[in-house]
């Protein structure tokens, strides 16, 4: 489960480090609900600043879902799971500026959903990965 705990935390690096926002996630110190996507949405918030994540867990993780507080989570893959439950749980479909991040994360590296069928993008990514 380690395993699984850096890998989300080395993916929310490697969004750091690179500028990346997606629409699903959201590093900040402070929330401005109205500023946040209806979809569900992961909210990690940094102990100083978003550079912090590189040294340590982060102050707090929440889950956000139509711009109201959901559940804070005591970690970064606690958040992540808690995410994914979240779209099984209100029988929601990826938004598309996100279904191949999604897809990944969801159909591989939690391995939840083993029947579904990873796009063409998603699996050249996944062999890369096996090679």
């Amino acid at each position: 489960m380690q395993e699984v705990s850096d890998l989300f935390t080395k993916f929310v690096i490697l969004l750091l480090q690179y500028n990346i926002s997606i629409l699903c996630f959201q590093v900040d110190t402070e929330v401005d609900a109205a500023r946040l996507s209806p979809y569900p949405t992961l909210v990690v918030k940094p102990a100083e600043n978003a550079r912090s994540l590189l040294e340590g867990e982060p102050k707090e993780v929440e889950l956000w879902f139509e711009r109201r507080l959901l559940c804070n989570c005591p970690d970064i893959l606690a958040g992540f799971s808690a995410l994914f439950s979240a779209y099984y749980v209100f029988d929601l479909k990826y938004p598309k500026e996100v279904i191949n991040t999604m897809t990944f994360l969801d159909g591989h590296v939690l391995s939840a959903n083993k029947e579904l069928k990873l796009g063409v993008s998603v699996q050249r990514i996944v062999n890369v990965l096996h090679a």
